[in-house]
């Protein structure tokens, strides 16, 4: 009976030294998931802060190509490039801003007790595949634990030139209404060409890329009635109102003579930044444009004459002959007009006469208000800028155009309106005898939200330019024999009606990618990759510094 007693107790015994074990394994194999969990979670802590550290750093680098800084705030390498690892600005505690021994600026944290470090290499001018020099940067996060525990994470972001004038890259779209836009009738057309490959011609220089765009979501945004679209329709979200007889279809069945609707050219997920223009500040602007003088006072085959016709190819000047006594006879000039059919003969029923004309040859121009009568013609022979502002912000200052506008074969203009524009008549017209519309640019800016500005082109008024107008209703009424605009218009509200035609200058989408932009450089990124494998990482910093990228 003893024996008996002893062995239960022994069972006892031995069975709660296994529970023992067992639990204690359990709880061993427990503390260890929870100390792994809370490395993990430090590793993960450590990784997204290394991935902002080093997103920083190229952050410092934009801000140097931008500041122009990179001589005397980063150290040049003999590879062609810039290298920083200096940055007092990511001190958390300051306890480190007097640590300008280390290698790498260190910033302590009295938080997590870890310690964060940044390099940086920049390459100005990494040439890429296409042989075209852009930024490149190679930025290093680093965060270390007082355990020994890091994580380093490295990027590399390649970038182009932006704008620091976002309004001039407006024009990626030949119709583009932040609201609305509006065909009225069956005789407005849209279609596109390029005018680097010379003037626009249906046979040799016609395409089909005449895109008309809304950001507006709600149905019938856009309306394009029974207008003929040779390209694309897009909107933010709404449906086109299309009439019985509106198209939209690309060159080939426009050609053949097929209409009605292909929906593969309709986009339903549209949409566009279009920030307000601002006007620029001009260095010693002239403030009133030259006065007109008489036409007739030329003399006919003078040098004057010749020079003129030389400049602008389009200008042209009818004459006649005038008794001077004694039964003799001079040629005289009895007023300019436009020749658009080039063939030296002025047509009564198709081109615009001018009695009075003025050479514009200054570079800028602070003009208060512009009024263009209908009998005169302006003529811009160099780069010019002008900037239409009364300076009150409660009134606009208007420009009314009634007569003509003629950019020489080596002009550019850009013009910046506080206030609304109006072409229209019989003789108003903005001709580009560059042939080129990125050469005439129009800028208004409603710097008053109770403003109503507008842009209006009536009559037989034509341009050839860009017009850029985000808060102003645009509106082209044809009359007669029409107008045609070659180019690209950005409003709020656009609407066209009469026998209007519209061309759009695929050029004008990429305006200004090589201009520099008044000498600001805005770097835009165009490629972020984390380097996470072994043979793309940086392994030695002072060899990139040497060899470069």
């Amino acid at each position: 009976m003893l024996a008996l007693k002893n062995n239960t107790r022994g069972s006892i015994m031995i069975a709660a030294l296994i529970i023992t074990l067992v639990t204690g394994t359990l709880v061993g194999l427990f503390l260890k998931t929870v100390s792994q969990e809370v490395a993990n979670t430090h590793r993960a802590r450590m990784g997204f802060q290394a991935i902002n550290l080093a997103e920083a750093g190229v952050e410092y680098a934009m801000h140097g190509m931008i500041e122009d800084n990179l001589d005397t705030a980063w150290t040049s390498t003999s590879g062609g490039g810039y290298y920083k690892d200096n940055f007092p600005h990511i001190d958390i505690t300051s306890e480190a801003k007097n640590d300008q021994d280390s290698r790498l600026y260190r910033v302590r944290s009295s938080l997590r007790n870890d310690n964060r470090s940044l390099r940086v290499y920049l390459e100005p001018e990494w040439i890429n595949p296409d042989g075209d020099k852009v930024p490149v940067v190679i930025s290093e996060g680093l965060v270390t634990l007082n355990n020994g525990m890091l994580v380093r994470k490295q990027i590399r972001v390649e970038m182009e030139k932006g704008s620091s004038k976002p309004w001039k890259r407006g024009w990626g779209n030949g119709i583009l209404g932040k609201d609305s836009v509006t065909f009225v009738g069956g005789n407005v057309f849209v279609d596109s060409y390029s005018s680097s490959a010379g003037p626009y011609d249906v046979t040799t220089n016609r395409r089909d890329n005449g895109s008309v765009a809304s950001n507006e979501v709600v149905s019938g945004a856009v309306s394009i009635g029974n207008a003929t679209v040779v390209g694309n329709v897009a909107t933010g979200g709404g449906k086109p109102d299309i009439g019985p007889n509106g198209s939209i279809r690309d060159l080939t069945d426009y050609e053949n003579g097929v209409t009605g609707i292909d929906w593969d050219r309709v986009a339903l997920d549209f949409y566009a930044d279009l920030p307000e223009p601002e006007l620029p500040t001009l260095t010693t602007p002239q403030t009133s444009l030259p006065s007109t003088f008489s036409a007739s006072t030329l003399i006919p085959g003078s040098l004057a004459v010749s020079q003129l016709k030389a400049e602008f190819p389009s200008l042209e000047f009818s004459t006649k002959s005038e008794s001077i006594g004694k039964g003799l006879k001079v040629e005289v000039i009895e007023f300019a007009y436009i020749d658009t059919d080039n063939d030296g003969t002025y047509d009564t029923s198709s081109e615009i006469k001018y009695e009075n004309i003025a050479l514009v040859t200054e570079e800028a121009y602070k003009l208060t208000e512009i009024d263009v009568h209908s009998s005169e013609l302006y003529l811009f022979s160099g780069e010019t800028q002008i900037v239409v502002d009364n300076e009150d912000i409660n009134t606009p200052a208007d420009t009314i155009i009634n007569g003509g506008m003629l950019l020489g074969s080596s002009a550019s203009l850009e013009f910046y309106l506080a206030g609304s524009l109006t072409v229209t008549g019989p003789e108003a017209a903005m001709i580009n005898d560059t042939g080129r519309p990125p050469n005439l640019q129009i800028y208004v800016a409603e710097l008053n939200s109770d403003w109503d500005t507008s842009v209006y082109m009536g009559g037989n008024g034509t341009l050839s330019g860009a017009v850029y107008s985000p808060s102003s209703s645009l509106e082209f009424k044809g009359g007669g024999g029409g107008g045609d605009v070659f180019g690209a218009v950005v409003g709020e509200t656009i609407k066209f009606s009469g026998t209007y035609k519209f061309h759009y200058d695929e050029d004008l989408a990429n305006i200004n990618d090589d201009d520099d932009d008044d000498g600001d450089f805005v770097p835009v990124v165009t490629a972020w990759r984390e380097l996470n494998y072994a043979g793309e990482r940086i392994s030695s910093w002072e060899d990139l510094k040497k060899s470069g990228l």
